[in-house]
């Protein structure tokens, strides 16, 4: 925050297939036309970021979260929040996996 102007950034994960869709021939419909955009279809959308389904946790957290936690380590305020309809991959943002790579990462700040 102290470099830049208070904003609200927008980001938008793509989740990958799970492997209930996989298993059944499911196939992603979504394109990524430049690193901002997603496109359905016709219709094109436009964020601060895209992550495609190839995205790990850490690119996804050292993108948007950590310029966060260091604001927030620096007394400001911060909030991350996660939306989407139900399977749309919240959780598989959001969550930390066994091996710890994420909890290292934010510790690393």
């Amino acid at each position: 925050m102290a470099d830049e102007a208070i904003r609200v950034k927008v980001v938008c994960r793509v989740r990958p297939l799970n492997e209930k869709e996989r298993a059944s021939g499911d196939a992603s419909i979504v394109n990524f036309p430049s690193p901002s955009c997603v496109a359905l279809g016709q219709r094109m959308y436009t964020y601060d970021h895209v992550f495609q389904p190839v995205s790990t946790q850490v690119e996804v957290y050292t993108t948007s979260a950590r310029p966060l936690v260091k604001d927030v380590l620096s007394g400001y305020n911060a909030t991350i929040f996660a939306y989407g309809q139900t399977a749309s991959g919240k959780t598989h943002t959001m969550e930390v996996y066994a091996d710890h790579s994420l909890y290292r990462t934010v510790c690393s700040v």
